[in-house]
């Protein structure tokens, strides 16, 4: 198809002439991957007409802050609410660290930071201990409905603070599951089976 833009359905008897665009994205040196016998050699031909590279998010830091303000919008917007800002030590924060997980992860860092952030201002405290993929520390004290539903993230389990992140969510969206799942990023199904697997407090 890729060489002649004819094509046979499944099932069918005759070829249909077809006119298309094919895009290909991959995270992989493809040319590597022909000479190490990985990658048909033929089809990297065919797909290599036009090639555009993507540098990794830490290859352009001046891309990552105005990045980060915008998902920061579009969460605020969600709510009509104004989105808050970074503060210094935040920003420098943000910029110092490598991020292997590309804009994947700062989007749900930006998320996380949102959700926790009470004021008009993401301070440091709500960045720096996700740095990494989980907050450090080793206390083993868990979420009280009857304390603040959040809490200090530095020295709380990943699993507890995923847990209050669940249930403030819940809470902010009036108890619907549908849109808490979606201020997430989960499926309503995962998000029920994690309110589930919720230990009772005490």
């Amino acid at each position: 198809m890729l060489e002649d833009g004819v094509v046979q359905r499944v099932g069918g008897t005759g070829e249909t002439r077809v006119r298309v665009r094919v895009l290909a994205a991959t995270n992989r040196d493809l040319a590597a991957e022909v000479r190490r016998g990985h990658f048909r050699q033929d089809l990297y031909y065919r797909l290599d007409v036009f090639p555009i590279r993507i540098p990794p998010l830490r290859e352009r830091p001046e891309d990552l802050i105005p990045l980060a303000e915008h998902f920061l919008a579009r969460l605020a917007a969600e709510r009509g609410a104004s989105p808050p800002r970074f503060d210094a030590r935040a920003r420098s924060a943000l910029l110092a660290y490598d991020w292997p997980g590309n804009v994947r992860e700062l989007r749900n860092l930006v998320q996380r930071a949102f959700l926790l952030c009470e004021g008009d201002e993401i301070p440091s405290a709500l960045i720096e201990p996700w740095l990494g993929g989980e907050p450090a520390g080793d206390d083993l004290g868990r979420w009280r409905p009857e304390g603040d539903p959040i809490g200090p993230l530095v020295g709380r389990r990943l699993r507890d603070v995923e847990d209050a992140l669940i249930l403030a969510t819940l809470e902010r969206e009036g108890g619907n599951r549908t849109r808490a799942a979606a201020v997430l990023g989960v499926s309503p199904r995962t998000l029920y089976n994690r309110l589930q697997q919720l230990a009772p407090a005490g």
